[in-house]
């Protein structure tokens, strides 16, 4: 069973997961879109658990708009990220000046 570990490549791992899905069409075993889409969030880390359970049913039927709702929360949460890391603050006693080289 593939699964996307905790601080795996999300975007890799839907990578992975489609060309899962084209063997099997080339295989003649075709898979549903929805489950597709169902095997693809269930194959999401324990932590995506929240947004799994936030995708309304109907969108289930169309995997690239399940897709496309996993790669915006990835971004939106690469997002959150360096914005935290931008707002860090820093020690000021150990920082140089950019002029003088003396430190504080």
């Amino acid at each position: 069973r593939a699964q996307c570990p905790e601080d795996g490549d999300i975007k890799e791992h839907i990578r992975v997961m489609r060309g899962y899905q084209s063997e099997l069409i080339t295989l003649k075993q075709t898979i549903s879109e929805e489950d597709f889409s169902v095997t693809l969030l269930t194959s999401l880390p324990n932590s995506w658990n929240p947004f799994i359970s936030s995708i309304p049913e109907d969108s289930l039927k169309d995997s690239s708009k399940v897709i496309a709702r996993i790669l915006t929360e990835v971004a939106r949460l690469h997002e959150r990220d360096s914005q935290s890391t931008a707002l860090t603050a820093v020690n000021r006693a150990e920082v140089k000046c950019y002029k003088c080289g003396k430190k504080g």
